[in-house]
């Protein structure tokens, strides 16, 4: 994967648009109202980066992913000054990017997310890291976060 370095007017772009995202989220504390303000307004408000997606689905589906980040990651004052994460999508959800579309077929395969995490195993419960045996062979153990990369 390749850094991307950005020019000042871009930086000053998201400055602004995180200032103002933010302070929304703390007026209202209403994660749909922000979500729809953040998938209305984005696109305007941050043309540079925006104007390198291919596509309006790509484009709908990065704002519905900022627009869940930054939501997730603010400290709400009505919840004692913890974020309030949103629920992973589930495959069959509908996705509220505006589309009508399910997640898996609409926001998924822009947002690299396309697999659920991977679900406990009696192989995962040992300790990460810890080689185990098979058949009298030491078999080295990757943690489960390297299978889904």
């Amino acid at each position: 994967m390749t850094e991307e370095t950005f020019d000042d007017e871009t930086i000053e772009e998201l400055e602004t648009f995180f200032r103002e995202a933010i302070a929304r989220i703390l007026e209202r504390e209403d994660s749909e109202a922000f979500l729809a303000w953040v998938r209305q307004e984005a696109a305007d408000r941050l043309p540079r980066l925006f104007e390198r997606l291919p596509d309006e689905a790509a484009r709908r589906s990065s704002a519905s992913e900022l627009g869940r980040a930054l939501w997730s990651s603010v400290p709400l004052p009505g919840n004692g000054f913890r974020p309030r994460p949103l629920p992973e999508p589930e495959r069959n959800d509908p996705w509220p990017c505006g589309s009508g579309l399910k997640y898996k077929k609409c926001c998924a395969p822009c947002s690299g997310r396309t697999r659920s995490a991977p679900t406990p195993s009696r192989a995962s419960s040992k300790r990460p890291g810890r080689p185990w045996k098979r058949r009298g062979r030491t078999i080295p153990r990757a943690p489960p976060s390297a299978l889904w990369r």
